[in-house]
């Protein structure tokens, strides 16, 4: 079937979340999927999932960084990675090459943070633990960016977030700041496991500028890992990709492989003429 078929299609992911669209049909979807987030979560808090867990504050944890060392309370580490400055649940103050094994990227950037961090089955769960927390402007926020990372997201990947995935863990972060950061991730498989592909690019005011976003899927296509930034609001989240969708796309990409490498022995014998000695 056609929907199966997008399963299997992994592109890289551009900068910019895609809002600038003027696409009549990706338009027509963006607003129906955002309609039906909105009456999704309309209601009193205790629809939320029981397995879902409450907002919360992430645990305090201050890293210091100098060069290619990492002080994280009294464990040092090295890394291969050339940059300073302080980085905690509430600040970020760094300048300089982060960690070359979860992608190229810069950052000149300080910004204060708030992060809520919350588990839940579904976008809808997520949403329904910020109302209850009373993050109305963080909702309203995230009721205007997910439809466009959920377009994306499903453009690159084939991965309906809403339809194709069965958990969600997510941390959630607003911020003010001042500085830029650019980078980019090429497919490789970072610290946490994903292979991450896309562009970052911010320039932030204490207005907050820019959008990114990025995705990628860990080694078994159990899971999607998602990082977007909008304004002075950001989305990192990990969902669970349901078994039979993962099947899916291993499957595809196992016939990917199997394809590629047939085309490329067939281009390699074509090559050789007869009259080549090595022939």
């Amino acid at each position: 079937q056609p929907s199966e078929r997008r399963l299997c299609r992994i592109a890289p992911i551009g900068m910019g979340c895609c809002i600038s669209t003027t696409d009549p049909d990706t338009l027509e979807a963006r607003r129906l999927l955002k309609e039906e987030l909105v009456s999704s979560f309309r209601g009193s808090v205790h629809q939320i999932d029981p397995g879902a867990t409450p907002i919360e504050a992430l645990p305090e944890n201050v890293h210091f960084h100098l060069g290619p060392f990492e002080l994280n309370g009294l464990q040092l580490g090295i890394k291969p990675k050339f940059n300073m400055g302080i980085q905690s649940p509430h600040v970020y103050a760094m300048f300089g090459l982060r960690d070359v094994r979860d992608g190229v990227a810069f950052d000149a950037f300080l910004m204060l943070m708030t992060r809520l961090h919350t588990t839940g089955r579904s976008l809808r769960d997520v949403l329904l633990q910020l109302r209850s927390a009373d993050q109305v402007q963080m909702v309203d926020r995230l009721l205007d960016a997910i439809p466009s990372i959920v377009t994306r997201v499903e453009e690159r990947t084939g991965i309906n977030l809403n339809l194709h995935t069965e958990g969600v863990d997510c941390t959630l972060i607003a911020f003010v700041g001042i500085g830029l950061t650019a980078g980019l991730y090429l497919g490789w498989m970072d610290t946490r496991g994903f292979r991450m592909v896309g562009l970052e690019g911010r320039v932030a005011s204490l207005f907050g500028l820019g959008c990114t976003l990025r995705v990628g899927l860990d080694d078994e296509n159990r899971h999607v890992h998602i990082v977007a930034y909008f304004g002075n609001f950001g989305i990192d989240a990990v969902f669970t990709v349901s078994e039979h969708v993962s099947r899916q796309i291993t499957a595809g990409l196992e016939v990917g492989k199997v394809k590629a490498h047939q085309i490329a022995a067939a281009g390699a014998a074509h090559a050789v003429s007869p009259l080549d000695p090595a022939g």
